[in-house]
């Protein structure tokens, strides 16, 4: 059976010291949680692995950043994310820096979620996928990794909402609407 083949039906039922197994368990739920994109993402993490920094290029996270975390259902580095730009913002109105260095911030965020964004994902997909392991039987693995997994456009969006509504009231309460 192919790892594109498990249904919740025919999800194993239990663990073996087999690595090649377990692999393709892991690879097989991973495609559950993932959904969309799930090869590309494995070929990413694939080719990190044999890398010493264990990092690959994301674009769409160094275009979209915590919008891309959102979407991906990853809140917590999305939460961060809006976090640092929020508070880059507070310090750039209580220090009165020179804008270029908040533009150099704002790339310098970019390029950070770019560098890291995959392997981000990697770590929080397989954590989704061992959470679910260990809490369900192996009969609603497949179903519950589906069901929390894939992706998000309302999450992707509303964290860009929230964070112009942050500025917004950060700028207003600075005074500088």
């Amino acid at each position: 059976m192919t790892t594109s083949q498990v249904t919740p039906s025919s999800a194993p039922t239990s663990t073996s010291a087999d690595p090649l197994r377990e692999q393709k368990i892991q690879r097989a739920l991973l495609r559950a949680y993932v959904d969309k994109n799930y090869e590309k993402y494995q070929r990413m993490w694939d080719k990190a692995e044999t890398k010493k920094s264990r990092q690959s290029w994301n674009w769409a996270a160094f275009f979209l950043s915590f919008s891309w975390f959102a979407y991906r259902k990853m809140y917590v580095p999305a939460a961060i994310w809006i976090a640092l730009i929020v508070g880059e913002t507070i310090a750039s109105m209580v220090f009165g820096y020179a804008e270029r260095y908040s533009s150099v911030f704002s790339l310098g965020l970019a390029f950070g979620a770019g560098q890291v964004g995959n392997t981000v994902y990697a770590l929080h997909s397989n954590k989704q996928v061992d959470q679910v392991k260990a809490a369900l039987p192996s009969s609603h693995w497949v179903s519950n990794l589906r069901s929390k997994g894939g992706v998000s456009w309302l999450a992707g969006i509303g964290a860009f909402v929230i964070l112009i509504v942050l500025l917004i009231t950060v700028m207003a309460l600075g005074g500088k609407l």
